[in-house]
């Protein structure tokens, strides 16, 4: 037998990052407001944030471009929707595939009400991101005037394969 038959591979962790479907729209609580800041293999910058995902019950990882991270920023500090993002839900809409991809974003009217248990597991998730994006920075420091290392430092994330079941504990 050779090699390519004996190679096994390793199970996609799959839902720990937020996915878009064209059309489908994702209800979100965004609870990151210190995300990080990285590079992908192709030197696109990327910024993310642990959300609460309605549709699955669960913590996640909301990582894409500034076409997300900047409307993210401006709902944040707008005073009419109480200047903390935190405190307001968004349902963001996907259009087209690839580059042709575009985002639409809005605050929904009423927030649900969180569990204490949903929190505490997006501030858990908030705590792993350097661990998950070892070559990042957070935004703090990018404004404080470091770099975000450059693409041929950064180690390529395969965002399907992080699972946050299979890092270690203390993380």
């Amino acid at each position: 037998m050779d090699s390519l038959s004996k190679l096994t591979f390793k199970q996609s962790g799959g839902d720990t990052f937020i996915k878009f479907e064209d059309g489908k729209a994702l209800k979100l609580r965004v609870y990151t407001t210190n995300p990080m800041i990285s590079l992908d293999s192709y030197g696109n910058t990327k910024y993310s944030f642990a959300v609460w995902d309605y549709e699955s019950g669960k913590a996640k990882l909301l990582s894409k471009g500034s076409s997300i991270a900047k409307p993210i920023s401006e709902l944040h500090t707008d005073e009419d929707y109480g200047s903390d993002i935190t405190k307001q839900d968004i349902k963001i809409t996907p259009s087209g595939d690839g580059m042709e991809r575009r985002y639409t974003i809005n605050v929904l009217p009423k927030p649900q009400n969180l569990t204490t248990e949903a929190q505490e597991e997006m501030k858990e998730l908030d705590s792993k991101l350097e661990k998950i994006f070892p070559n990042g920075i957070r935004a703090d420091s990018y404004i404080k005037g470091s770099p975000i290392p450059a693409p041929d430092e950064v180690a390529d994330v395969d965002y399907d394969a992080v699972n946050l079941n299979d890092l270690p504990d203390g993380f």
